[in-house]
């Protein structure tokens, strides 16, 4: 018998609970409900009466007229509710003028904007892009080198005019600074050695293939002593090394 007396009792307080819950719930929204058909009555009645009593109330807000009714029977939370969204009504409408008297254009922005010049315009009233002024261009023209077979002539018979040594080399190319060392500064040659970087004369490639024609060394350094290719870097260093250098 104790089971079923536990098991009936535990059914009668499930079914209270359930019972008061429901009845809660049910009177809170009756509740919302009054409240809501309430403010918006006197939302609608604000709204027909707003048009002739606006001689009588000046430039004043229709939301400063909105007031929350209160309960015969002194609902004192259905009051705060109704004044704080008052409030916040009010708030809002104060905060949408400050912003559109931000946004509109004062009379000195006015008179700053008058006393611009062509260099600026208007986009859409307010914002202002630079006008880039046009200037006449003077276009260069690129000196065009000369790679000619005549010109190349030429510039190589300058260059061996220079020097009895000419060492032909790129500033970049570790191979030509070696060479470079060896025959200016650990020799003592007069006249000094002229040098020649092919990565910076305007007609670097096309000396290059001269030599190449001329020497049959296609590559960096390439030293001539009086006219002929004595060969590269690694030359250099193995007459230096065996003293036959001076001799050349």
């Amino acid at each position: 018998m104790a089971p079923r007396r536990n098991r009936l009792l535990f059914v009668l307080v499930l079914t209270a609970v359930g019972g008061i819950l429901y009845l809660t719930s049910s009177s809170r929204a009756v509740a919302t409900h009054d409240f809501y058909a309430r403010t918006r009555s006197r939302l609608e009645t604000d709204g027909k009466g707003g048009s002739g009593s606006s001689s009588g109330s000046g430039s004043g807000s229709s939301l400063d007229k909105i007031t929350p009714q209160r309960k015969a029977s002194g609902g004192g939370d259905d009051d705060e509710v109704a004044q704080a969204m008052s409030r916040r009504l009010m708030d809002a409408e104060v905060a949408a003028k400050e912003m559109a008297n931000k946004k509109a254009p004062t009379r000195e922005s006015i008179v700053k904007d008058s006393g611009k010049g062509a260099k600026d315009r208007n986009v859409a009233g307010r914002k202002k892009y630079p006008i880039e002024e046009e200037k006449g261009k003077v276009v260069k023209e690129e000196e065009k080198v000369d790679d000619s077979d005549e010109a190349v002539t030429v510039e190589m018979n300058s260059i061996l005019k220079m020097s009895p040594i000419i060492i032909f080399s790129k500033s970049y190319c570790g191979f030509s600074r070696k060479a470079k060392q060896i025959l200016l500064t650990k020799y003592l040659i007069t006249p000094t050695p002229y040098v020649v970087e092919l990565d910076k004369h305007p007609l670097g490639p096309a000396l290059q293939a001269r030599l190449a024609t001329m020497t049959g060394r296609k590559t960096v350094p390439n030293v001539l002593v009086k006219g002929k290719s004595i060969g590269g870097g690694d030359d250099v260093v193995a007459l230096d090394e065996m003293g036959e250098l001076g001799e050349k």
